[in-house]
């Protein structure tokens, strides 16, 4: 509701530190008019060089990694990325779409979703590597997809010994839970959807692990 989201942001403004929150997903539109510049993450290690200044195998990634085409640039060509991370991050008071949740947080974006949507479990396990060894705290799988590999599970299983948090989205074709990925993984938190009425919205998966 209005007021459990003014009580969240009261709340952020007496923080003292700022989160990294990755988005796995179809990448970000980094000059959308509605997510400030300073809430996208910065690679303090790299500078654009051609090279690898922090050793960590990805040349140039100054704010993450596009992992379907291999290179250090996230721009999202789909749009459901960028749907997330404003759900996550919008800027407020500032006349444009929606205020996000946080808007204090650093949105790391790291696709592995291609312009089809479509991506593969090697890409989801190594972009959490990534996400955990980098700094985020909080990674979002807003994902689907028919099973949950023993790679992405061994990644997610790495991220939550690392502490950090993995946030999951119940299926979206109205099913119950027990269908990829929330319902084949234990200590994440699934998220359903709700609708202008604040029911169940028809397409949000459903189940007590919600």
């Amino acid at each position: 509701t209005d007021d459990q989201a003014a009580s969240v942001w009261n709340l952020l403004s007496e923080a003292k530190h700022e989160v990294i929150v990755a988005v796995i997903d179809s990448g970000l539109a980094y000059l959308h008019s509605d997510l400030k510049l300073e809430n996208v993450w910065r690679n303090g290690k790299e500078v654009p060089n051609g090279r690898d200044d922090d050793r960590n195998g990805y040349v140039d990634d100054l704010i993450g990694w596009n992992f379907v085409n291999n290179n250090n640039e996230p721009r999202d060509d789909v749009g459901h990325g960028t749907h997330v991370s404003g759900i996550i991050a919008a800027a407020t008071d500032n006349g444009e779409g929606i205020a996000g949740m946080n808007p204090r947080v650093k949105i790391m974006p790291l696709k592995i979703l291609d312009a089809r949507g479509r991506g593969d479990s090697t890409g989801v396990a190594e972009a959490i590597f990534y996400a955990v060894r980098h700094g985020a705290r909080v990674i979002n799988l807003s994902l689907g997809g028919e099973r949950v590999s023993k790679t992405e599970q061994l990644a997610i299983s790495y991220a939550l010994r690392k502490g950090v948090v993995v946030v999951v989205a119940a299926d979206s074709a109205g099913r119950k839970m027990g269908d990829y990925p929330s319902g084949e993984l234990r200590d994440v938190i699934t998220v359903a959807a709700t609708d202008q009425s604040d029911k169940r919205a028809r397409f949000s998966g459903w189940g007590q692990g919600i």
